[in-house]
């Protein structure tokens, strides 16, 4: 196991199997074999992040007990975040500027769930962008349990950045942004095995990062079911401020050009 740090993040590799990371994608019910796996897999991260204060945590959450992570596509519905987190506190909403979203990731978990098939494979990340911004949600995860959240998301970049909630407080939260092939090879994925472990066994393309891929479409149907209860400008938000794999089409051209349908409108 190799443990790195560059002064702002702490990430390991091992050749121990990780569990699946996802971007925004709330956890399926576990098998008895995979709560197993599971177990390790934190034992593993434990050992190899050390102590949470070590990582960006120290700058999330200074020393609170508590890491705030902001998420800003399915999870904003609080039900899939618990699901992903069941011991989430401190629940509301608030934005990040600078950041849009990108649909690029290529989506192993939902390819392994048959969810994900020719061009549409992507879950979305988040990308700096001058002049965006993003209606997220915020909440508090215990310190203890965040090198479990980090290696979840080991295909993504752990970035630290500053949020105002509804309540006009502020302060950093963490979110899951966009990495690139070229990191993931190495700095995690740095073996031809694990990249078989973690990927090619489940999707023969050479990237998962690419700007032609279209969202998969029940997880675009899962982020549009999470805004929408939220109001209008949160709504237009997702719609105008999320854009497909080139980075330029918005997801509301997107369906106006009929890639993909609006949700009925949730019952009042």
């Amino acid at each position: 196991m190799v443990v790195h740090f560059d002064g702002t993040r702490l990430t390991a590799t091992t050749t121990a199997a990780e569990p699946e990371p996802e971007s925004q994608q709330a956890s399926s019910t576990a098998t008895a074999a995979s709560s197993s796996h599971s177990s390790r897999v934190l034992l593993a991260t434990h050992a190899a992040f050390g102590s949470p204060t070590t990582s960006t945590v120290t700058v999330a959450g200074g020393g609170a007990a508590t890491v705030t992570v902001g998420g800003f596509a399915s999870l904003m519905d609080e039900a899939s975040a618990r699901a992903t987190t069941p011991s989430i506190t401190n629940w509301r909403y608030g934005w990040v500027d600078g950041y849009c979203r990108v649909f690029n990731l290529v989506s192993i978990l939902n390819i392994r769930r048959g969810n994900a098939t020719g061009d549409h494979l992507a879950t979305c990340t988040a990308r700096p962008r001058a002049g965006a911004r993003l209606r997220v949600c915020l909440y508090d995860v215990p310190k203890a349990e965040y090198p479990e959240l980090l290696a979840r998301e080991r295909r993504l970049r752990e970035v630290v950045a500053p949020y105002t909630d509804d309540a006009s407080k502020t302060g950093d939260c963490v979110i899951f942004g966009e990495y690139s092939d070229a990191e993931y090879r190495a700095e995690r994925a740095t073996t031809d095995e694990l990249w078989q472990q973690e990927v090619g066994q489940y999707y023969d393309g050479g990237l998962i990062y690419r700007d032609d891929l279209l969202p998969v479409p029940s997880y675009l149907q899962r982020c549009l079911k999470a805004f929408q209860p939220l109001g209008e400008e949160s709504l237009d938000n997702f719609l105008d401020q999320s854009f497909l794999g080139d980075g330029e089409t918005t997801i509301r051209a997107y369906i106006a050009r009929g890639g993909a349908e609006m949700p009925p409108p949730p019952e009042a």
